[in-house]
C-alpha cells in the first residue's frame, strides 16, 4: 500500500472483533505499507488477545506511513489494555494518537505490548484520553515526539525510550510525562548540534547512555540527571555522544554511582563533560577507550577500573 485510507471499526455491532484476534494481525510473508493512512477507530472490546496491532511474522515495512489510534469522533471504551500494540520488531511510521479532545475515557491509551520502534514521529494530540504508555519496554524512535497529551512511563527499571535517528530529532510539546524516563539513549547521527533537541523538561532516573550525537535544548528546557526517592543507582555511560545542555543534578538519594567511558572509535580521546557531576564521589569509574579520557573537572572515585587507555588529569582536574 503506497496512498489511500484504511479505516478499522473493531466494535461494529455483531461485526465486532471476537476476543480471539487481534484487530490488526499480520502473519503471512510481506507487507509493505510505505504510505497511506491506517486509522484503528476504536479499541478492543473484548477481553482475550486485546492487541490492536499484532505484527507475528513475515517481512513488513511501515516506513512513510500512518497509524492512527482513534478518528477524534468514535468515544467507545476498550479493555483494560486500551489499544496495545506488538510491531514484531519492526518500526511503525509516523503514529498519531487520536482520540476526541473531550473524551474522558481511561480505556482508549495506547500501550506497548514488547520492545517497539517508531520511524516516523509520534505525535499525542491534546485531551485526557490521549494518552502513551510505555508499559515496562523500551521504544526506539527515529522521529520527533510531540506530546500535547501524556507519555506514560512506570517503575519498571527496564523500560526506556532511544533517540536514534539520522535526522535531528526533538522531543516536546504541551502534555505531560507522567514520571522522569527511566533510561534514556542518544544515538543519532545526523552531525547537528544539538542532535536531539529538548524542547521541554525532562528526568532520567536510571542510566544516561550517550552513544551518538548531541542532547541539547533550543529554548532552555531544564534536563535532570536522577531522581531523588526513585532511583538509588544510576549509570552513565559515553562512548561517542555528548551532552550540549547543563543538567541538573538530583543525585542526592543515588547511593551508587556507576562512570564508564568507552569509544566507537578507541583511537579518539574523550574530554569529560557535563555528563560527569563535579563534586560526587563515584563508585565504580570505568575507562575502556585506548585513545584515552581527559578529565575536566575533579573526580573522586572508590574504585577506578582502567580497562584501555590513560587518564589525563591536571592540578585543577585531579583523579582521588
Amino acid at each position: 500500500m503506497t496512498d489511500g485510507n484504511i479505516n478499522i471499526y473493531p466494535q461494529l455491532g455483531s461485526k465486532s472483533v471476537p476476543a480471539s484476534n487481534s484487530i490488526f494481525q499480520f502473519s503471512g510473508k510481506t507487507l509493505n505499507f510505505s504510505g497511506g493512512k491506517l486509522t484503528i477507530i476504536d479499541p478492543h472490546s473484548n477481553s482475550g488477545t486485546d492487541l490492536a496491532i499484532d505484527i507475528q511474522s513475515g517481512t513488513c515495512n511501515f516506513i512513510g506511513s500512518t497509524v492512527l489510534f482513534g478518528n477524534c469522533i468514535s468515544d467507545l471504551d476498550g479493555t483494560s489494555n486500551g489499544f496495545m500494540v506488538n510491531t514484531g520488531g519492526y518500526f511503525l511510521g509516523d503514529v498519531i494518537i487520536n482520540n476526541s479532545i473531550s473524551s474522558l475515557k481511561s480505556t482508549r491509551f495506547v500501550k506497548l505490548a514488547a520492545n517497539s520502534g517508531i520511524a516516523g514521529n509520534l505525535i499525542i494530540n491534546n485531551g485526557a484520553a490521549n494518552q502513551f504508555l510505555l508499559n515496562g519496554n523500551i521504544l526506539n524512535t527515529k522521529g520527533n515526539i510531540v506530546n500535547n497529551g501524556k507519555f506514560i512511563f512506570d517503575s519498571t527499571i527496564s523500560s526506556g525510550l532511544v533517540f536514534s535517528g539520522s535526522n535531528q530529532q526533538s522531543i516536546g510539546g504541551s502534555g505531560t510525562f507522567s514520571t522522569n524516563i527511566n533510561n534514556l539513549t542518544i544515538n543519532n547521527s545526523c552531525g547537528i548540534n544539538p542532535s536531539v533537541d529538548l524542547q521541554m523538561p525532562i528526568s532520567v532516573s536510571n542510566s544516561l547512555t550517550l552513544t551518538n550525537g548531541s542532547l541539547g535544548s533550543s529554548n532552555e528546557s531544564i534536563f535532570t540527571i536522577g531522581k531523588s526517592a526513585v532511583s538509588s543507582t544510576f549509570n552513565i555511560e559515553r562512548s561517542g555522544g555528548y551532552l550540549a545542555l547543563t543538567p541538573n543534578y538530583a543525585l542526592s538519594d543515588v547511593s551508587k554511582l556507576f562512570v564508564t567511558y568507552t569509544a566507537i572509535n578507541n583511537l579518539s580521546s574523550i574530554i569529560t563533560g557535563y555528563e560527569l557531576p563535579a563534586s560526587l564521589p563515584i563508585n565504580v569509574f570505568k575507562i575502556s577507550n585506548a585513545g584515552g579520557v581527559i578529565l575536566d573537572k575533579p573526580v573522586k572515585c572508590e574504585t577506578l577500573t582502567l580497562t584501555a587507555g590513560n587518564i589525563t588529569t591536571s592540578d585543577e582536574n585531579s583523579l582521588t
